[in-house]
């Protein structure tokens, strides 16, 4: 109705589609429902360990959507619409529909909607992954702010094409996403451009196969290249992880004489540029890899150390 509804569906029964009206509902789901329909207020989706649904819609509040437990494609979809919302699980998995006799299940659509209003302080739609589990981006639609788990957080990968900033401890941007508490970060088959500020810090990077850009002004882990061409700038304050070229004619260029900020380099395949200030960065190998024709190593420094 035009009021507030509660529903709960028990354990072990089922019912149809689900709609709550206008007022500000609740849906508590441990059964099986259809679809589930929310109005203009704030409705609240709860779906527990045994519960089953069919799409969530929440229309035009600033809904919540909750999904407990990882078992697979227990939910068909999740629609946010207007407003900013919140949507939580422990695995994306969890969103889709099952094959039916043995074929393979089809991912469902996770859409936070639109935002509400255009203040750039404004979080937007939310999404909060609850377990330690790893995160695809190309899984959600829609969402401002991606939240993994402070205890134990897990990979964002990006989607095709990604220009990724680490602005803080294991968060930043990802495409204008805001993303917190994901330790690893990788990007996708086209081109992608990774920036650490100073006095940062994220663990391994993994470029994907695009030509890649990777300027290093904080702390990282290893950071691997992939197939094409790869290009390592890491600053005076950098420090890293080895660094990993692939088949391209990959360039890694380290600025500054403290020693051990980077703990080795691999050029891989191609006919790879190494510049250093001083060897003395790098605490382990410094590996030109198989080249093409041949591998260039420059000594920048003008004191010659």
């Amino acid at each position: 109705g035009v009021g507030t509804d509660s529903f709960t569906v028990n354990s072990g029964v089922s019912i149809g589609t689900i709609g709550g009206g206008n007022g500000a509902n609740t849906y508590i789901i441990n059964g099986t429902t259809g679809n589930i329909t929310g109005g203009a207020g704030i409705d609240q989706f709860t779906v527990n360990g045994n519960g089953s649904t069919g799409t969530l819609s929440g229309l035009a509040g600033k809904d919540t959507f909750t999904v407990i437990g990882t078992d697979t494609y227990r939910v068909g979809s999740i629609l946010g619409g207007a407003n900013d919302d919140t949507v939580t699980l422990e695995s994306t998995e969890v969103v889709g529909v099952a094959g039916v006799g043995g074929a393979a299940g089809t991912p469902g659509l996770i859409d936070g909607g639109a935002k509400d209003g255009t203040d750039a302080a404004d979080a937007g739609d939310i999404f909060n992954l609850s377990n330690s589990s790893d995160l695809l981006l190309s899984r959600l639609t829609s969402f401002e702010t991606l939240n993994g788990n402070s205890t134990t957080p897990g990979t964002l990968t990006g989607v095709e094409t990604n220009t990724w900033v680490v602005d803080a401890i294991n968060s930043g941007t990802v495409n204008g996403i805001h993303f917190n508490d994901f330790i690893n970060i990788v990007g996708g088959t086209g081109i992608d451009g990774f920036t650490v500020n100073n006095l940062v810090s994220i663990g391994n990077i993994s470029g994907g196969n695009g030509a890649n850009t990777y300027t290093i002004n904080g702390t990282t882990g290893a950071i691997t290249g992939g197939d094409n061409v790869d290009t390592f700038t890491i600053g005076t304050a950098g420090n890293t992880g080895a660094l990993v070229g692939g088949l391209g004619d990959d360039v890694f260029s380290v600025s500054g004489a403290t020693t051990g900020r980077v703990a080795s380099i691999s050029g891989g395949d191609g006919d790879d540029t190494v510049s250093l200030d001083n060897t003395g960065v790098v605490s382990g190998t410094i590996d030109g890899g198989d080249e093409t024709l041949k591998d260039t190593f420059n000594l920048t420094a003008t004191d010659g150390s």
